[in-house]
């Protein structure tokens, strides 16, 4: 045995070497959902259109049941999500659109995190183009920011990577989640600490000002969203804020209802026309909705239970797209029970007859980014 040892000491070093790498490699993966959005190998693509398939063929059944107005609006606009099989941690953008999901064209890139302007003639999103350099696989260096005009030259659910403007190349650790406004300058979210993140404060978090080509931090806090051309709201620790973009002014608006802080699994959107936003706090199994005021402030003017996630209301306002699922802010849940609800927010009551379950997909890569009109 002595002499095994002796004569293959370096072969069993390699191999120990490779053992402990692949382990860490697996625990950042496990721990760190925001570590890289990989391209999708090709059959990983295939069990997506599987699986994409079967979830359409539920959905036309439902559809036929449902509420005329929500069908009519649904076929009329584009939901955005982006989903990842079971599993693993790649991702795709898909739209749900004329009635059943689809993907993008192949743009030869990895393109996520589609947002769009309120008035619908914008669209942000980050893109690795297929020309990048493959060494080093890191969203945040290899990701850049594009803006798109939505018009008659550029239809597509999914704008043409060919024709956006490149607006942002900045290497920014975890850039993710863009949001657009009418005048078309780009908020987004990227890390600045030296631990990669997971569930974390919503502090933690840097929000960034995208103007002539350069990122600038404008504030911590998580997922920011435009009202108006001047102001965006987020989520901070201790509940949601406004802040004016040119002034700097940052004014709190409402405080978290405990003392569970807002972590960054909390979610908000604001109505297309700036008058509603809607906040979900999934550790306290709540979605609040309130009514903005023409000075910006808040009121409440209803809630539901449904430990949601992602929240999107429809062009019209008439409804809210709620992302729900099983897991926890522990994310102790391997594969929970994923699922899309509709919410009348005229009663705030749930539509019965439609819900997309989302089951065959990794929930703890899934986003649901935008509903809009295209």
């Amino acid at each position: 045995m002595l002499t095994f040892f002796k004569k293959n000491w370096l072969k069993i070093l390699v191999l120990l070497f490779v053992i402990e790498v692949s382990f860490f490699t697996l625990w950042v993966v496990k721990s760190d959902p925001y570590a890289t959005i990989p391209f999708l190998h090709e059959s990983s693509v295939k069990k997506l259109q599987e699986d994409i398939t079967t979830v359409n063929d539920s959905v036309r059944v439902q559809l036929a049941e449902a509420p005329k107005t929500l069908v009519e609006e649904l076929t009329a606009t584009g939901l955005y999500f982006m989903l990842a099989p079971k599993g693993q941690n790649q991702v795709q953008s898909f739209v749900f659109k004329n009635g059943a999901f689809s993907l993008p064209d192949d743009n030869k890139t990895e393109d996520t995190f589609y947002s769009f302007s309120a008035d619908g003639t914008k669209a942000a999103f980050f893109a690795i183009p297929e020309d990048r350099s493959q060494a080093a696989r890191n969203w945040g260096v290899q990701a850049q920011l594009y803006v798109a005009q939505m018009d008659a030259k550029n239809a597509s659910a999914f704008p043409a990577l060919s024709e956006a403007t490149m607006v942002d190349d900045t290497d920014v650790a975890y850039k993710q989640h863009p949001d657009v406004s009418d005048a078309g300058e780009v908020v987004y979210i990227g890390w600045d600490k030296p631990q990669a993140p997971g569930v974390e404060e919503s502090n933690n978090w840097t929000i960034y000002l995208v103007q002539d080509g350069v990122s600038s931090p404008i504030a911590n806090g998580f997922l920011p969203k435009w009202r108006t051309d001047d102001e965006i709201y987020f989520v901070k620790n201790d509940g949601i804020h406004r802040l004016n973009v040119r002034s700097g002014k940052e004014s709190e608006l409402v405080m978290t209802s405990s003392e569970i802080l807002s972590h960054s699994n909390n979610r908000i959107d604001i109505s297309d026309d700036g008058t509603k936003l809607a906040w979900t706090q999934p550790d306290l199994n709540t979605v609040t909705v309130y009514s903005i005021a023409a000075d910006g402030s808040l009121t409440e003017s209803g809630s539901f239970d449904s430990r949601a996630y992602w929240v999107s209301f429809s062009p019209s306002g008439n409804y809210l797209a709620v992302e729900t699922t099983s897991i926890t802010a522990t994310g102790r849940e391997q594969f929970p029970e994923a699922k899309i609800e509709f919410f009348d927010m005229a009663t705030m009551k749930k539509v019965p007859e439609l819900q997309i379950d989302f089951d065959l997909f990794n929930q703890t890569n899934m986003y649901m980014t935008d509903w809009v009109t295209i």
